[in-house]
C-alpha cells in the first residue's frame, strides 16, 4: 500500500540508504561489473587517441622534452593552457618513459578506472552500495556531455588535464563527505592545480557543503550571489585598462569557440541543463540521505551561479576574465550528480506515494527520450526538460492532488512513458537505416543525437540497470549467467 502523501521512506536521514540485500554476493558482482566493463568498451569507445584536445595537451608536453623543437610553434607563441596547469610537465615524464602513443593510452587507462571508482565510492557515501551500483551503470552509458554543442564531456576517452582533474575533483568531494576536511582541501588544490577550470566548482562545491554542514544550507544561495558579484567586480580589475573582450577579438572568439557564448547554444544544450538541474531540484527535496539532499542542493546552486555568470558575460558585460573562466563549466558537476543519484531520486519517489510513481515514471522517460532525427521543433528537442519539470511539479504537489486525479495522472505518465519508449525505439531503427549512408545522416541531426543513437545509450543504460537488478535484488543462476554471457556477446561485438 501506499505511503501517506507527505511521508518519505523510513531511511536514516544522515546514513547512507540501500535497496535490499546483496541477493548475488560476488559472483552476481563479478558478472555485474564484467557487464560494466563491456559497455565502458563499447558504449564509451575505444580509446579516442590523438582526438579533440589531446593534440594540444601532447605538444605542451612534448615541449617541456624539447622546448627548442616546438619554440617557433604558433601555438605557443602567445598564452597557452601550459600557464595555468601542471599537467603537461606529469604528462612529460610519461611520454619520456613509455612514448607518447604508449603515455597517452596507458593515462586514459588509469583515469578511466580511477575515474569511474572515485565516482561509485563517493556515490556510495551519499546512497549506499546498491544504489551506487546502478548510479554508476548509468555514468557509464547516459550522455554525459555539458556545456554547449557538446564539445565537452566529463571521463573523456582521451588524454587531456581535465580527466585527472575530474578524478581529483570527485576525490576531494568523497574525503569531504568522509569527514577528512583538510585532505579534501589539498586534494582539490592539486586538482585546481590540474585543470583549474574543471576542479574550481568542486572547490566552490566544497566550500558550499563545509558551510552547509556548519551552519545552515540557507546560506548557501546567499554567498554564491556574493560570490558572482565579486566574480564581476574581479572581472573589471583584472582586466586591466581594457577588461572588456569586443571588437574584431570578440568576433574571432565567437567565430572560433562559439561554444563560450550561451546565446549561442542549441536548445538542445539547454534541454541537457534543464534536465540535470530539475533531477537535482527534485533529488534535493525527496531523498532521504541528508548527504545526497546537501550535495544535489549545493551542485545545483554551483551550476545556477556558473550560468548566471556565463549569461552576463554572453550577453551584457564581455568581460575577458569572465568570457575565459568559462563560468558554465560550472555544470559539469550537476550532470554528475543528476545522472549518479537519478536511481535514488527514482526509488524515493516510487515509494512515497501513488503520485510519486507518477513523477518517477515521468522523470524515468525523460532520461530515456531520444529526440527524433528529423526533429524540426524545438518543443520536441526540450521534451525531456519539461517531462522533468512536470515530475517535480507533481512531487511538489503531491499532498493536495485527490485520489480521482491521482489515478488519472499515473494512467497519463504511464501513457507518456510508452509514447517515449515507442519514439526511441523508432529513433534508432531509422539510425539503422542510415547508418551506412552517412551522406544522408549528417543533414537530418545534430552530432549529439548520432551519437545518442549509434552508440546505443538508451538501450545500453536499460541493459545496465536491468543486469543490476539482476545482480542486486533477483539473483539466481540463469540470471546470472545470462547477465555474464551479454557481457561477453559485448566484448565480442567490440573486438
Amino acid at each position: 500500500s501506499d505511503t501517506s502523501a507527505d511521508a518519505l521512506p523510513a531511511y536514516p536521514a544522515d546514513t547512507p540508504f540501500t535497496v535490499v540485500g546483496q541477493s548475488g554476493g560476488w559472483m552476481g558482482l563479478f558478472a555485474l561489473l564484467l557487464l560494466y566493463a563491456a559497455l565502458w568498451l563499447v558504449v564509451l569507445m575505444p580509446y579516442g587517441g590523438m582526438a579533440h584536445d589531446a593534440q594540444g595537451y601532447a605538444v605542451e608536453a612534448l615541449v617541456k622534452l624539447k622546448p627548442g623543437l616546438y619554440a617557433s610553434d604558433i601555438f605557443l607563441q602567445y598564452r597557452s593552457q601550459e600557464e595555468f596547469t601542471i599537467f603537461p610537465g606529469l604528462y612529460a615524464v610519461l611520454i619520456e618513459a613509455f612514448g607518447l602513443e604508449s603515455a597517452a593510452a596507458f593515462g586514459v587507462l588509469v583515469c578511466q578506472v580511477l575515474w569511474y571508482t572515485v565516482a561509485f565510492l563517493l556515490l556510495r557515501q551519499l546512497a549506499g552500495t546498491n544504489l551506487a551500483l546502478f548510479g554508476l551503470g548509468l555514468l557509464l552509458t547516459l550522455d554525459n556531455s555539458y556545456g554547449g554543442l557538446g564539445v565537452f564531456h566529463f571521463a573523456e576517452p582521451f588524454m587531456t588535464a581535465r580527466m585527472p582533474a575530474e578524478v581529483l575533483s570527485l576525490s576531494g568531494l568523497w574525503l569531504l563527505f568522509r569527514g577528512r576536511s583538510l585532505l579534501a582541501a589539498g586534494v582539490l588544490a592539486l586538482g585546481i592545480a590540474m585543470h583549474p577550470l574543471i576542479a574550481f566548482p568542486a572547490a566552490i562545491l566544497a566550500g558550499c557543503l563545509w558551510l552547509a554542514k556548519k551552519f545552515s544550507a540557507k546560506v548557501v544561495p546567499l554567498v554564491l550571489a556574493v560570490g558572482a558579484v565579486g566574480a564581476i567586480a574581479g572581472g573589471y580589475l583584472l582586466g586591466g585598462e581594457s577588461p572588456f573582450m569586443e571588437g574584431r577579438w570578440l568576433a574571432i572568439t565567437t567565430f572560433r569557440s562559439s561554444f563560450l557564448f550561451v546565446d549561442l547554444w542549441r536548445a538542445a544544450d539547454w534541454n541537457d541543463i534543464g534536465l540535470s538541474m530539475l533531477t537535482l531540484w527534485i533529488a534535493a527535496t525527496a531523498v532521504p540521505s541528508r548527504n545526497a539532499r546537501l550535495a544535489a542542493g549545493c551542485a545545483l546552486g554551483v551550476a545556477l551561479a556558473g550560468l548566471a555568470l556565463a549569461v552576463i558575460s554572453s550577453l551584457w558585460l564581455h568581460l575577458e576574465v569572465l568570457i575565459q573562466g568559462q563560468p558554465w563549466r560550472w555544470t559539469w558537476l550537476a550532470r554528475f550528480f543528476s545522472i549518479g543519484l537519478l536511481p535514488a531520486v527514482l526509488l524515493t519517489l516510487w515509494r512515497t506515494s501513488s503520485t510519486g510513481r507518477s513523477a518517477a515514471i515521468l522523470l524515468g522517460a525523460a532520461w530515456l527520450f531520444i529526440p527524433p532525427i528529423t526533429a524540426r521543433s524545438i518543443l520536441v528537442e526540450v521534451l525531456p526538460a519539461l517531462l522533468a519539470g512536470m515530475a517535480g511539479l507533481l512531487w511538489t504537489a503531491r499532498s493536495r492532488i485527490p485520489t480521482n486525479l491521482d489515478r488519472t495522472l499515473r494512467i497519463g505518465a504511464w501513457t507518456m512513458a510508452a509514447a517515449v519508449l515507442i519514439s526511441s525505439v523508432v529513433t534508432m531503427s531509422l539510425a539503422w537505416e542510415l547508418v551506412g549512408h552517412e551522406e544522408s545522416v549528417v543533414p537530418v541531426t545534430s552530432d549529439s543525437q548520432i551519437l545518442n543513437v549509434l552508440q546505443f545509450r538508451i538501450p545500453a543504460a536499460i541493459l545496465a540497470v536491468c543486469a543490476c537488478a539482476v545482480a542486486r535484488l533477483a539473483w539466481t543462476p540463469m540470471r546470472g549467467t545470462l547477465v555474464a554471457g551479454a557481457a561477453i556477446a559485448l566484448f565480442m561485438l567490440n573486438g
